[in-house]
């Protein structure tokens, strides 16, 4: 592709729609990423596609080799072609302070020994968030026996919720330091995902100064609940030689909202899969709950990855170039420029049949059943990172979600819905669009699909709950 030439001095590549200017194709990004980078991929003929997004030029990448090539960078600053502090810095810094994980890679000793210590204190988790847990599932999912009928993601969402500020702050549901402490997290959300230019006057404030006054009262509250010994990964990550002030980070960080919100979407996917009802197949939580144990945790595990393959709650992960020569990419043959950012796009990297075959956009439940695929050589979802440097709250995430998923199952309840409600958009989201019926259509995500800052179902999606 002549547009990605290394050899210009001033790279002029093609915008993602030429008739739309800057202001219009960060628009149509946010508004609708997935048809946008559909579309331009098929008019483009390559996996990987530029776009412009706030000013920034960017290399999004679809391809499952090329994600990886991205990710899995060595620890070695000679060696290393991106950099993940230079692309969350300008966006992220303001709300994660440093020391953090997220914003760390130039000093690479350092930042690697602050990895491996952070390693240490989630895996496992300590035995007092393991319970807090466990018990956070139990009330919610005895609570949710109560209901008729609920919004599946509000409630996954709920959950998070309670999961995110009860593990890591120690904080009950019901509490004014609850209330206080999610309010505030939203504030910093909505902040993070704004213009990062604070302005206030006695009338007045936006989006990035009231997130940025909700950081300040945030930080403070988990400053006090840590000296309180009341955070269950503070003292583990004292023993472990993690020095308070990224203690503090971190806490602020896993506790935040973006977490709870990609919890809610993994969570919501999860059920869905869980309860789908198909023509003359039992659902795949009656399937589960017949089996023995050890064969239960086996299956949920499998379905657990698959899930978070087919529908990953963020949509892409930053880096930025900064290899003088560029980032030449293996797959789809073409080179990003130094300073550019290189974005794996993972709704579709992970659905690409050169890593994962001729199914792939398709939920198979057992694909991933015997741990390593049911198939050789399949490929593990790119949906927590890759390589050195992997979500470190990725081993939580999931085990939240397969106590989920068990205590479901056990507490025999069916959760009904019907399928065709859902839209062609939400099916393809959950792998269920990809079919003979269906065959040469593309099925459309805007309107159903809510990309940012974690995907989604853009309408609620209600479900019958009924005893099994």
């Amino acid at each position: 592709m002549a547009w990605f030439n290394k050899r210009q001095a001033q790279p002029s590549l093609p915008r993602g729609r030429r008739s739309l200017p800057l202001l219009g194709q960060t628009l149509a990004f946010h508004g609708q990423a997935h048809d946008e980078v559909c579309s331009l991929v098929h008019d483009v003929n390559c996996s990987t596609v530029r776009l412009s997004v706030l000013a920034r030029d960017v290399a999004l990448i679809t391809s499952y080799d090329d994600a990886l090539q991205v990710l899995d960078q060595p620890w070695s600053p000679s060696e290393k072609e991106t950099s993940r502090t230079k692309a969350y810095e300008q966006l992220m810094a303001a709300f994660f302070s440093p020391p953090n994980l997220l914003l760390e890679d130039e000093d690479e000793e350092e930042a690697k020994e602050h990895r491996q210590a952070w390693d240490a204190c989630m895996n496992p988790s300590p035995d007092g968030a393991q319970r807090a847990a466990s018990s956070i599932v139990a009330d919610w999912t005895a609570n949710l026996a109560k209901q008729n009928e609920v919004d599946i993601y509000e409630a996954c969402k709920s959950l998070g919720q309670s999961l995110a500020l009860g593990t890591f702050l120690g904080l009950a549901r019901g509490t004014t330091e609850f209330d206080e402490a999610q309010a505030w997290s939203e504030d910093m959300l909505r902040g993070q995902f704004s213009l990062p230019v604070g302005f206030k006057t006695p009338l007045y404030q936006n989006a990035f100064s009231r997130g940025q006054d909700a950081k300040r009262r945030f930080d403070a509250m988990v400053q006090q609940r840590m000296a309180a010994g009341s955070c269950p990964f503070s003292e583990r990550a004292k023993d472990t030689g993690i020095a308070d002030a990224s203690n503090a980070s971190h806490h602020a960080m896993f506790s935040s909202n973006l977490v709870v919100k990609a919890f809610a979407s993994l969570a919501a996917a999860l059920v869905l899969q869980l309860y789908r009802q198909q023509p003359g197949q039992a659902t795949l939580a009656e399937r589960i709950r017949s089996l023995a144990t050890d064969e239960a945790e086996g299956v949920i595990s499998a379905v657990v990855t698959e899930t978070e393959r087919v529908s990953p709650p963020i949509i892409g992960v930053m880096r930025t170039v900064v290899k003088d020569e560029g980032l030449s990419l293996h797959r789809a043959g073409v080179c990003i420029p130094r300073g550019w950012d290189a974005w794996p796009y993972l709704p579709l990297a992970n659905r690409d049949e050169a890593a994962f075959g001729p199914d792939a956009a398709c939920f198979r439940w057992d694909r991933y059943r015997n741990g390593k695929g049911s198939h050789d050589g399949c490929k593990q979802p790119l949906t927590f990172g890759a390589g050195v440097k992997p979500c470190g709250g990725s081993a939580i995430i999931r085990s939240w979600l397969r106590g989920v998923a068990m205590r479901l199952i056990s507490t025999r309840i069916s959760l009904n819905f019907a399928e065709e409600d859902l839209g062609a958009g939400v099916q393809d989201w959950l792998g269920w669009y990809d079919q003979p019926s269906n065959a040469g259509k593309r099925a459309t995500w805007r309107g159903s699909v809510k990309q940012l800052p974690t995907q989604r179902p853009h309408k609620g999606i209600l479900v019958v709950i009924a005893e099994s």
